[in-house]
């Protein structure tokens, strides 16, 4: 089956590069979707012909790490977005145990609606901004550990599908929760962003994102978020990822840590926005200017 490269990018993007002036490698979130199930295989053995014996592979358990409908990946040096194509994305957790063979990924693949699904090929890792190191977190044969990437349609044509992980000697198959977030479109989300109007000179706003499910299935919010100013031209901020239950909202935020060297008094009072904060998501890239201002003044 033809592979597709992911995050095919312009090759002059400078790996690990993120804002004007400066950066970090961005942190790993430690959260990972409520619902997780797990199967582990029964070793068995195999012969190619009748003088070779290959050896035994090993027991694999698996779990669900993420169910999303994009990708927050970097778009340039210094900013980050979703890759939204009309997809989703499924991500497994994948370790094994025992003296046996660590199966390759070419090994795996996603039973959809009828066909067959291999990992992607990650062949730049890092622009994921999930992961501070990419390479180690996706599945290596050589430790038989890491997440597998599966790029798969929104939904499924037919109500019977059985979305079901395979390899050889083994299968995992999601629970019913997961199993009908898969086959279903993604719920219909409405995104609302805030952010304070000014904040005092030295002090760094707190922005909040709020979700509304208006389905009747669970959904993932996804985005990036970036900054301009007040001392960079642009820097990406945070990764944004909300689970939201059908029929309800969620809220994320996030307090910014602007940088030490910045030196506001000049710009307060001005009435002009000294950072701006750009949310991109699916449904669209969202805008909310801060200024600095007196003390008497400010909206925090």
């Amino acid at each position: 089956m033809r592979r597709r490269r992911l995050l095919a990018l312009s090759g002059s993007l400078l790996a690990g590069s993120a804002g004007c002036l400066s950066a970090s490698a961005p942190e790993a979130p430690a959260t990972r979707d409520a619902t997780t199930t797990e199967a582990t295989t029964t070793a068995e053995s195999a012969t190619t012909d009748a003088s070779t014996t290959t050896a035994e592979p090993a027991d694999v358990s698996v779990s669900l790490d993420a169910l999303q409908p994009a990708m927050v990946t970097m778009t340039s040096p210094d900013s980050i977005g979703v890759r939204d194509d009309d997809r989703q994305y499924l991500l497994v957790d994948v370790s094994t145990s025992g003296d046996g063979e660590p199966p390759d990924p070419e090994s795996f693949a996603v039973r959809f609606d009828g066909t067959d699904y291999g990992p992607e090929s990650v062949d730049e890792p890092w622009r994921f901004w999930r992961f501070e190191d990419g390479g180690e977190a996706f599945y290596d044969p050589d430790s038989g550990e890491g997440l597998l990437l599966f790029e798969l349609p929104a939904s499924a044509g037919s109500d019977d599908a059985a979305p079901a992980l395979t390899w050889p000697g083994g299968e995992w198959r999601p629970d019913g929760t997961v199993r009908r977030r898969l086959l279903a479109p993604e719920p219909s989300l409405s995104v609302t962003v805030d952010a304070p109007e000014s904040v005092e000179p030295h002090e760094s706003p707190t922005v909040s994102v709020t979700v509304e499910n208006a389905g009747d299935v669970p959904g993932r919010f996804v985005a990036g978020l970036n900054r301009t100013g007040p001392m960079v031209a642009y820097t990406p901020i945070e990764r944004v990822s909300v689970a939201v239950a059908a029929g309800e909202s969620e809220t994320w935020e996030h307090a910014d840590a602007l940088s030490a060297g910045d030196d506001p008094d000049e710009r307060v009072g001005d009435g002009e926005s000294d950072m701006t904060y750009h949310l991109d998501w699916a449904g669209g890239d969202v805008h909310r200017g801060v200024r600095y201002a007196e003390a008497s003044d400010a909206t925090t």
